[in-house]
């Protein structure tokens, strides 16, 4: 595991540099040409202490600002044990003496780790407040860690044989149904105004061994004007939260922001976009990076349960409320929060089941 992961600038206007104008820039100033290394460990950890300071204008500016800065792993590690804000500690908004099954999320960790406890139903409302406070924290350590594969994107997938898991069934039906062919032939859009058609499914990320804990994602679609959208795609019997299908969106969303702008990305995007649109021209740099978690009525359903009633998979009422503002937050970084549901008719024989009534999802405020 490397000691440390470098980012390269502070980008003009961004929250770091605001946060710097307005706490003073003495310990960010050398960061941006390589600092000796016995220097590091010390300067992330004013700069964590002073991120400490709550309720400041900096918080809500874009996100993307950090290039060539180094976190010491060891320092964030301490810092988690000892600080609030950068650490395990239970948030501002629940008791202080949370119960004992509640996962603390860790700030050491990108958000492409946070399996454990995005996924805890009964502790929504205090992640996605937790979340809301060190969001800018955890999408600059994930930008930092994401990978930038060198090897094809697989942006042109072949039908090939009928996948035997649930999820991978469901997502290469979509793919079929829009990929790009079949909407220029039936001219029907995937989800009008968002997603044109769907371009792949199961793009790999990992450019090698040591990029751990990254997957594949599920789908990626196309907007109107020809750039990428993230899709994350649960299905009927996931026991996954609405907070971890966003928090999975939105890191791979940061994944595919950085390998456009710092890797191969874009050029293989171009090459491919451009025989389905010839006035197409990819942008640099790829700031906004759409986000829709996708998943069948049954899901969405069991999630969102009958007033009055407490059923199994129902997410708790006063959860809504900072889960739509973590989204919020999310769409103010560069990364807009749609969520789909869809209808799925089984097929008589061994082929590909067949998706209908996409409809945007209406989640209770």
């Amino acid at each position: 595991m490397r000691r440390y992961v470098y980012i390269r600038e502070i980008e003009p206007n961004s929250w770091l540099h605001l946060f710097a104008q307005e706490n003073g820039a003495a310990c960010l100033r050398d960061f941006r040409l390589n600092p000796p290394k016995e220097d590091r460990g010390r300067r992330l950890s004013q700069i964590l202490k002073l991120l400490q300071t709550k309720s400041n204008h900096w918080k809500d500016a874009p996100y993307h600002s950090l290039k060539d800065v180094p976190f010491h792993r060891r320092e964030i590690e301490k810092l988690n044990r000892s600080s609030n804000l950068t650490g395990a500690g239970p948030p501002a908004s629940v008791p202080a003496r949370p119960s004992r099954r509640m996962l603390p999320i860790d700030c050491a960790k990108g958000l492409h780790q946070l399996v454990g406890p995005v996924n805890q139903l009964t502790y929504m409302k205090q992640h996605s407040e937790r979340m809301l406070e060190v969001l800018n924290i955890k999408l600059e350590h994930t930008y930092a860690v994401a990978p930038c594969r060198k090897q094809s994107y697989e942006l042109n997938r072949k039908k090939g044989p009928r996948p035997q898991v649930r999820e991978r069934l469901l997502e290469k039906a979509i793919w079929w149904q829009w990929r790009a062919e079949a909407v220029a032939e039936h001219d029907r859009q995937f989800f009008p105004g968002l997603c044109r058609h769907i371009q792949t499914f199961q793009m790999p990320l990992q450019g090698r061994r040591a990029d751990k804990f990254w997957g594949k994602l599920d789908l990626v679609g196309t907007t109107e004007t020809g750039l990428p959208i993230v899709l994350e795609l649960k299905q009927q019997r996931a026991a996954d939260t609405p907070l971890r299908m966003l928090i999975e969106g939105l890191a791979y969303a940061v994944a595919v922001r950085r390998a456009w702008n710092e890797g191969t990305l874009r050029n293989q995007w171009n090459s491919v976009v451009t025989i389905q649109s010839k006035q197409f021209v990819a942008p640099y740099p790829l700031l906004q990076v759409p986000i829709i978690g996708i998943a069948p009525t049954e899901y969405w359903n069991r999630c969102i349960g009958k007033p009055g009633k407490r059923t199994k998979g129902k997410v708790r009422k006063d959860a809504w409320a900072p889960f739509h503002e973590l989204c919020d937050a999310c769409g103010i970084r560069g990364f807009p929060v749609k969520f789909v549901q869809f209808d799925v008719e089984e097929p008589d024989t061994n082929s590909l089941p067949l998706i209908k009534n996409v409809r945007k999802v209406n989640l209770p405020k």
